[in-house]
């Protein structure tokens, strides 16, 4: 996270640049493959990485109660492994900041590892912006 310099500083708190950074493991459900190629079977394990980069406007808690700098504590997000059911929320904004006005992501992109020959890039798909682009690939079986 950094302090960005702006001609026109905004009305509350400062402007921050974030870099969010994930990365895990998962495991198939049977149902669709992730870029709707055709059906996939329950079990196939992988591991993920990934993130965003944002633009936060607010104030930066910089009482000591949070490490402002390297990595943030893993968190459980408690997903129920249900179909679209989706995990607890990320709660790194409460942590670093005292209070916010805007979060506006910039670009964000996850990359699905499932074995051999089977990647899935999940990215944001603005048009040309080399960061964002788009999905690609699958995982099969």
């Amino acid at each position: 996270m950094w302090k960005v310099g702006i001609v026109v500083p905004p009305v509350t708190g400062e402007r921050y640049c974030v870099l969010v950074k994930y990365q895990g493991s998962w495991t198939t459900i049977a149902g669709d493959s992730p870029n709707n190629t055709g059906p996939i079977p329950a079990g196939i394990d992988g591991t993920f990485e990934g993130g965003y980069r944002a633009v936060v406007i607010g104030v930066l808690n910089e009482t000591g109660s949070v490490k402002l700098r390297g990595r943030a504590p893993t968190v459980d997000r408690g997903w129920s492994g249900l179909p679209h059911a989706s995990a607890a929320p990320d709660d790194w904004i409460d942590r670093f900041f005292l209070s916010y006005d805007s979060v506006t992501p910039l670009w964000w992109g996850w990359i699905y590892h499932g074995g051999p020959n089977s990647t899935f890039v999940h990215a944001c798909g603005l048009p040309n912006n080399p960061d964002c682009p788009g999905n690609s690939g699958d995982i099969r079986d």
